[in-house]
């Protein structure tokens, strides 16, 4: 009788791990709820860009600007990127090609754009970068006068 109960036990744990797979519905608002956590992170966020970091101000005002944006994507891409996996998954499994297609226009489920700093110093961006959370990149932009306040 045990091998019987061993073999319905494994069974059962077989069977419950797949009925806890995530659909795209609940997927989708795991990821809604995620992100939109992020965006509210990214509106409230006091950081400012580091104004003393040599390597960073010895670039051209153009890698400034991929720099600044990549590493925004980065942090905000790093925030729901479980999420982000999940609904990924999801979506592929229902074979959902229209929402998928969708979100990848939308740019929701990419990484950050590496062409942004495909000559940039990979060391020195991962530094700066670690030292750096979730901003607000409009508050960065006027920071670093980017752009008109």
């Amino acid at each position: 009788m045990k091998p019987r109960y061993s073999i319905f036990y494994i069974f059962m744990m077989l069977l419950s791990g797949c009925t806890n797979r995530v659909n795209s519905v609940q997927a989708l608002t795991q990821w809604d709820k995620a992100y939109g956590q992020c965006l509210a992170q990214e509106q409230n966020s006091p950081v400012r860009f580091p104004e003393d970091n040599a390597w960073f101000n010895s670039l051209s005002s153009i890698q400034k600007k991929h720099v600044v944006l990549y590493i925004y994507q980065e942090k905000m891409y790093q925030c729901s990127a479980r999420q982000q996996a999940q609904l990924k998954q999801a979506l592929t499994a229902e074979n959902n090609q229209t929402l998928l297609k969708l979100f990848r226009d939308m740019r929701f489920l990419s990484t950050p754009d590496k062409t942004l700093v495909e000559n940039i110093d990979p060391a020195q961006l991962h530094r700066l970068s670690q030292n750096i959370s979730i901003f607000n990149l409009g508050k960065v932009a006027a920071q670093l006068h980017f752009r008109e306040r």
